[in-house]
């Protein structure tokens, strides 16, 4: 369309400049000036469009980055939680089996002692009064 406008300001200006005609040539001129007008408008669309969708992909690449920042965070965190709780886990077994060994411990001095006893109150039965 531009092209078709810029030949017929052209055909104007020669058939103006040939006829001695200035009204034909100042429509010719305005015509160019006018197809000028247009051609830098649609540059200026494209040149838009092209940043619009440079500034969209640099968004999409952003938010594609801040979703996996997110998951590897999440995912972190996940590991944490989990690395806390078995911790926890292992804490308590341990606490349980050093109660567990007291335990055992006093009920073992618990059966000497008593045995102990039993064989101190044996050979005091067995010396007579």
């Amino acid at each position: 369309m531009l092209a078709i406008d810029r030949v017929d300001a052209s055909v104007r200006a020669t058939v103006g400049g040939v006829l001695k005609d200035n009204e034909l040539i100042a429509d010719a001129q305005r015509r160019r000036v006018a197809a000028d007008e247009r051609q830098r408008a649609l540059s200026l669309r494209l040149t838009a469009q092209s940043r619009r969708v440079d500034a969209e992909d640099r968004f999409d690449e952003k938010r594609a980055d801040v979703e996996a920042r997110r998951e590897a965070t999440d995912q972190q965190e996940a590991e944490r939680a989990e690395r806390i709780e078995r911790d926890r886990v292992e804490q308590e077994r341990q606490a349980k089996q050093a109660a567990a060994e007291q335990k055992r411990a006093a009920d073992e001095a618990k059966r000497r002692r008593l045995a102990a006893a039993d064989e101190r109150a044996q050979a005091g039965a067995t010396e007579g009064p």
